[in-house]
């Protein structure tokens, strides 16, 4: 079949193209993939476009590809489907070209580029890239529309790339603030696996690519000469997951694999990883891995970048996979791209898609807590809690003997079932939680899913990712949501915090914000109630001693609360519990470290922390208390005691109490000599 020109009508429903738009600033992107959005399809849920708008608030949405189901050469046939999608009820009214116009950006994959699996050998690429332009309502004026002139300037593909301004006050030396980077990883891919031939018009590819050179050299430059904050890569496929080296038994199975001293083996060994690391299990999805060397190359360049101070953090986007994820991988130190750095990935795909229920294995997956396999070393297994464990409901690593002596190393089950019972064969040694990519107290997940992973949202329908900046704290709030009938206001289906340091802090120019605390002075402690929130500023550090403490009685409760910003993204809720086999005698010095030992963490919203309210029965000087409290705090105000040394930074803190003893809490973190003894208590802040 020939290729065929669309003549049909194009929607008047547009979108709003945030190339068109001069440079504004953004905290907040959405994201999503592979929609299929009639309403005929009992399997989409046109809600998912309320919850964009109105919960998450974005200022900018990404369609990382397949942004319409058309495959084939008829352009009339794309262009009825991309009709569908911006004609949608809920599209018009809800989603990115509702009232007002939320910002578009977006990449292709390939059953909107072209069709299932298809690459550089589809022949009809311009008349498809004329089709995207009109859907995504791109100027003739951009590089990316086939009209555009002088016609060398004319792109082959539709990679794009937009810098974004810091929000004011956090506006300083004129860096910019995210830096998005869309990759067209489909309209120059090289033939991925040797379902037929992997050669192109009888010629085999020397080195297997997603990328032409000239993508490739565009993207050296956003990487190395455009300065930003944070670097936003939107990618159709995934980068983090490492290469499956159990596909059918066969590594020719790859047309990039040329045998065991080849540059395949070589581009996965430079990265650090090894045929024992799981990148997708049994399923034939592309990916960034199906070619290590151009993978290598990708994520050396995003190395440098980081190490050449171009930017702070990068973050991957991706889509394809009809469900959502979050990984992390940590790139090895080299003498060629520099020191180690940590990079991260959501994935977000399938609105009205039939759901996926795939253990889909992935070594880059950010884990809970993360353990070996009985004691064999590789550490790829994710602890699973609670757990049961000697009549008793564990929520951490122990330590504990099982069948024997351990060592006294920290252990966890990773395999229980839905009564938290474990396997007792499936345990495994924990990975020391300071070689965690991300750490506990920094992750939200809601529960299991259908793999049995926690951050892996799979077996769902509709499924959308965000990306939230709290500049003022330098926190990046990365997300996914899976909204539905059911949980409209759930806040995530999972989620993690990355840290950054926000370039006014680095040239400590504090911003102008009304709303900071007043420094407590020797002569008198402030209260500070409800109706006077202030917050509390890294240069207003609060020094509250022995000889400042005042006795609180019941009749002057003082409530401490925080000015939290409405869009629910600062977040960072610490779990902790006491030993339940213990009794505690604390003292100054066992302070920091029962502060730091994080076990788990139940919610994460900023506004309204969900299953907060708790019963904490502890005696002290022989008397029982039993306060009700709400605790959330995040990092650098600093709490000490005159009598010791000792001191725990903690960041904006935020305490409710709402009982007739919330007095045990307070004391208990101001009167550090004191006794207390705990039995049976699980502390969840």
């Amino acid at each position: 079949m020939e290729c065929i020109k669309g003549d049909i009508e194009a929607s008047n429903e547009t979108h709003l193209d945030a190339h068109s738009l001069s440079e504004f600033s953004i905290s907040r992107i959405a994201f999503s993939s592979c929609i299929r959005n009639k309403l005929s399809n009992i399997l989409y849920y046109p809600g998912i476009w309320e919850h964009v708008r109105y919960k998450f608030k974005p200022d900018l949405w990404i369609w990382l590809g397949d942004n319409a189901y058309s495959d084939g050469k008829d352009m009339n046939y794309k262009r009825e489907k991309y009709n569908e999608i911006r004609e949608d009820e809920y599209y018009r009214k809800y989603g990115p070209i509702g009232n007002p116009k939320i910002p578009v950006m977006g990449i292709w994959d390939d059953h909107d580029f072209g069709y299932n699996g298809v690459g550089k050998e589809y022949p009809c690429a311009e008349l498809s890239q004329r089709e995207f332009c009109i859907h995504f309502n791109i100027s003739k004026k951009d590089a990316r529309h086939p009209d555009y002139e002088p016609l060398e300037g004319k792109r082959s593909g539709i990679y794009s790339s937009l810098t974004f301004a810091n929000p004011e006050p956090y506006n300083v030396n004129d860096v910019k603030g995210i830096h998005v980077i869309n990759l067209d990883t489909t309209s120059h891919r090289d033939v991925l696996y040797r379902r037929g031939n992997c050669s192109l018009n009888g010629v085999r590819p020397e080195n297997v690519d997603f990328i032409d050179k000239e993508q490739w050299n565009w993207l050296s430059n956003e990487l190395f000469n455009v300065k930003s904050e944070i670097k936003i890569i939107s990618s159709s496929i995934q980068a983090l997951t490492p290469t499956n080296f159990n596909v059918d038994n066969d590594m020719y199975h790859y047309c990039a694999y040329d045998g065991e001293d080849g540059e395949f083996v070589k581009g996965v060994k430079e990265l650090g990883e090894e045929k024992k690391w799981h990148g997708g299990g049994d399923f034939h999805k592309e990916k960034w891995a199906d070619a290590p060397r151009a993978r290598a190359k990708l994520l050396q360049w995003v190395q440098k970048s980081i190490n050449m101070n171009m930017t702070k953090v990068v973050i991957f986007l991706s889509g394809n996979l009809h469900f959502g994820d979050l990984l992390a991988k940590r790139m090895p130190e080299s003498s060629v791209w520099g020191a180690s750095q940590v990079l991260y990935e959501v994935v977000s795909s399938g609105i009205g898609q039939k759901a996926r229920n795939w253990a889909y294995r992935n070594a880059a997956r950010i884990r809970l807590r993360t353990c070996d396999k009985q004691g064999n070393g590789v550490y790829f297994k994710e602890c699973k809690f609670p757990f049961e464990f000697k009549g008793k409901t564990r929520n951490k690593c122990i330590t504990n003997l099982l069948k024997g002596e351990r060592d006294g190393r920290p252990w966890c089950f990773y395999d229980t079932n839905k009564k938290n019972i474990p396997n007792l064969t499936k345990w495994g040694y924990c990975l020391p939680e300071n070689q965690e990519l991300v750490k506990r107290k920094d992750q939200y997940v809601s529960g299991l899913t259908c793999s049995n992973h926690y951050h892996q949202t799979c077996g769902v329908n509709n499924v959308y990712g965000g990306v939230a900046v709290d500049w003022k704290n330098g926190i990046i709030t990365l997300s996914v949501y899976n909204p539905n009938p059911f949980k409209m206001n759930q806040t995530a289906a999972s989620a993690i915090n990355v840290s950054f340091l926000p370039e006014w802090k680095i040239f400590k120019v504090p911003p102008d914000d009304s709303n900071h605390v007043e420094e407590i002075s020797d002569s008198h402690v402030k209260e500070i109630s409800d109706s006077h929130v202030k917050e509390i500023s890294d240069n207003h550090v609060e020094q509250i001693s022995d000889s400042h403490v005042e006795q609180i009685s019941d009749s002057h409760a003082e409530q401490i609360t925080e000015l939290l910003p409405n869009d629910e993204t600062n977040f960072s809720i610490y779990s902790f519990i006491i030993d339940n086999e213990t009794n505690y005698d604390i003292t100054d010095d066992e302070m920091s470290s029962i502060l730091e030992e994080t076990i788990t963490t139940t919610n994460m919203n900023s506004k309204v922390p969900c299953n907060n309210m708790f019963n904490l029965p502890c005696t002290w000087n022989g008397k029982l208390y039993s306060p009700k409290i709400t605790f959330n705090i995040s990092t650098n105000i600093s709490i000490a005691s005159a009598t010791s040394a000792t001191s725990t930074s903690i960041n904006k803190f935020n305490i409710s109490l709402g009982t007739l003893y919330f007095i045990f809490l307070f004391s208990f973190l101001l009167f550090l000599k004191k006794k207390r003894s705990c039995h049976n208590n699980e502390i969840i802040i």
